[in-house]
């Protein structure tokens, strides 16, 4: 027993995780190791190897059975080892271990040793919430990377969280925060940590249903829910509006929130959530909004995602590259002319309009363009390719 005592005073020592705490235990107990709240959701567990599958899908139903104890207890038919968590007089949660036998002295100082732990990391931290929390961006981490044998497993471990998937419309979310995710801004893992409490606590305070993890520094994974397109339609507009309103400390601009298509499918978390990661980064060239989804960026928001591709830049040059030749200035003029008159559908009169040119004028410089390029400006196909390729040019400039 000193042995116990002596492992888990230098696992306090060394600031431990719920997740480290009950892989500890789990190891030592040589069982599954399993933590709820009081409302028999399963917060986090460790599996020492057992199949832990079929307990997290009857979780409910089990931990109601086990009863709530002050204390601690066993639940001799199912051989299940139940021990309270209390902070002074809270008693907030109850650690689990279905050791399927009945527990040795050893085995019940353990259990006790890691619900001591768990209390004092919760009263270390700052945000009582953060335990729930950081369970709900695991969980989101296993819905994106696709850590379950199928979909009934990964739905029965969200019920077990209380998280209600099933008929649910599903919709992968990107949030980016313009001066933490600028990569010459210097950010401390701990303002890291707290950009993800920022949006956590948006989504409890006014109950919006989803979870949210960290992507890297400034830019926050989501995942959104609701029973139909348009409830999710307005838990999209509310969580925008109090992102907006609601700033965080660190930042003077509102953050960038695109979000990717719906599904009713777990599978497809992923693919949501990774539409929404390049419609944000696709933003930059779009006009101001609230959020942003994939039919907001258009050929702009293509463009965007592409500008790092060099097939991209042989591309440009090959349509391009006797107009780039020229003197700047004449260069610049040709190249404003040529985009006015291809985003305006090649209508000669709204072009010379937006330019405040007289028609002669611009026909001459139409003529120039033509005959720089060797091409006919009129054939429907040139003038898509030139366009496409002026956009571009436009883009991967602006990057330089």
């Amino acid at each position: 027993m000193t042995r116990t005592h002596t492992a888990f005073n230098r696992l306090n020592l060394s600031d431990p995780t719920p997740d480290d705490i009950l892989g500890h235990a789990s190891g030592l107990l040589r069982s599954p190791v399993f933590l709820e709240d009081r409302a028999h959701r399963l917060i986090a567990f460790a599996d020492s190897g057992d199949n832990a599958a079929e307990l997290v899908a009857r979780w409910r139903e089990l931990s109601v059975r086990w009863g709530s104890e002050a204390d601690s207890s066993y639940d001799r038919s199912t051989g299940t080892l139940l021990v309270s968590v209390r902070t002074r007089d809270d008693q907030w949660g109850r650690v689990v271990v279905p050791l399927g036998h009945d527990p040795s002295p050893s085995e019940r100082l353990v259990a006790h040793r890691t619900a001591d732990a768990l209390a004092l990391h919760r009263l270390l931290e700052a945000d009582h919430h953060a335990l729930e929390w950081r369970a709900r961006e695991t969980l989101l981490d296993v819905l994106y990377e696709q850590q379950y044998d199928g979909e009934d497993d990964v739905l029965a471990r969200c019920r077990a969280h209380g998280i209600q998937l099933e008929g649910q419309l599903l919709v992968g979310g990107c949030v980016r925060l313009r001066k933490m995710s600028d990569a010459k801004t210097r950010t401390s893992a701990t303002e890291v940590r707290d950009s993800l409490a920022w949006v956590n606590r948006i989504m409890r305070n006014h109950h919006l249903p989803g979870l949210a993890g960290l992507i890297a520094p400034g830019q926050i994974r989501l995942l959104l829910f609701g029973p139909h397109e348009k409830a999710l339609e307005k838990t999209m507009t509310r969580f925008a509006e109090h992102c907006r309103d609601d700033e965080f400390p660190a930042e003077s601009e509102a953050p960038v929130i695109g979000f990717g298509s719906t599904t009713v499918r777990v599978g497809d978390v992923r693919r949501s959530c990774d539409e929404a990661g390049d419609v944000v980064t696709a933003a930059r060239a779009a006009e101001p909004q609230l959020y942003y989804r994939l039919h907001n960026v258009r050929l702009h928001g293509l463009l965007q995602l592409m500008q790092e591709d060099s097939r991209l830049q042989t591309y440009t040059e090959r349509q391009l590259l006797p107009l780039m030749r020229l003197g700047t200035a004449e260069s610049d003029l040709l190249m404003t002319t040529l985009r006015t008159y291809l985003d305006l559908g090649r209508n000669k009169a709204a072009t010379a309009r937006a330019l405040h040119l007289s028609r002669p004028t611009l026909y001459g410089r139409l003529d120039t363009v033509q005959r720089v390029l060797a091409v006919d400006i009129e054939e429907p196909q040139t003038a898509l390719s030139l366009q496409f390729a002026i956009h571009a040019h436009d883009i991967i400039s602006s990057a330089d």
